[in-house]
């Protein structure tokens, strides 16, 4: 099971969810696995994740990582050319960056965070083509490659209005879109016969804390995962 900001991204009894996240935005991450509380439907661990929140001064970072395939070395031994392959499953190109920023909009009363990420990878798998060889054949071990190709896309913000000294209020907005423009591709699905998937989800989430005494607190929370 995962829990994001308090909304229960599962959306089947195998544990599945459609929400997708990155690293850049959590600010607190905890799993369980074992001893869970009946308010968690299924086995397994339990995860819960909470996005990071804006303050009184102004924060923000960038960050990305890239690779290309003269970046690696690779397993084709003299033996496997001499049979006509010439690759396995290289990373052809991969990167992933993320900027955030967050600070106050009226200090010690509302706050900001938000960010944006992408991530993408281009990656070889072996006997997936994307065009037959000079002879026609699609299955031939000369057969031009096909990549594999996998998009990430993501957008998010967080609100807190403190209300009162007793009362606030908490918004939380995630956006994100896989895409794969060969999906299903395999060794008997060349790319021309490949399926194009566009996943979008998005989770939301509208809370509010009110302490109504010295002994009594409502953490209250209303929102949505993931299609």
């Amino acid at each position: 099971t995962l829990e994001f900001e308090g909304i229960n991204s599962t959306t089947a009894r195998q544990g599945n969810t459609a929400l997708y996240l990155n690293s850049f935005q959590v600010e607190e991450a905890s799993f369980k696995t074992t001893g869970n509380n009946a308010d968690v439907a299924v086995g397994g661990v339990h995860q819960q994740l909470i996005m990071k929140s804006g303050g009184n001064t102004f924060h923000g970072s960038t960050q990305g990582s890239y690779e290309n395939k003269g970046w690696q070395g690779n397993n084709v031994t003299s033996t496997l050319r001499g049979r006509g392959f010439t690759i396995t499953n290289p990373i052809n190109y991969y990167f992933d960056w993320n900027a955030d920023f967050g600070g106050y909009i009226v200090r010690n009363k509302l706050w900001f965070y938000g960010g944006a990420s992408s991530q993408k990878i281009s990656q070889y798998q072996i006997a997936f083509v994307k065009a037959p060889n000079a002879q026609g054949c699609w299955t031939c071990p000369d057969a031009e490659p096909g990549e594999f190709i996998r998009v990430l896309d993501q957008a998010y913000s967080k609100f807190h209005w403190q209300i009162s000294p007793s009362n606030r209020l908490i918004g939380t907005f995630v956006r994100a879109e896989k895409k794969s423009p060969f999906f299903g591709a395999n060794a008997t699905t060349p790319a021309p016969t490949t399926r194009v998937q566009s996943q979008p989800t998005r989770t939301w989430k509208v809370g509010s804390q009110n302490t109504l005494n010295n002994n009594l607190l409502i953490d209250s929370v209303f929102g949505f995962c993931c299609y």
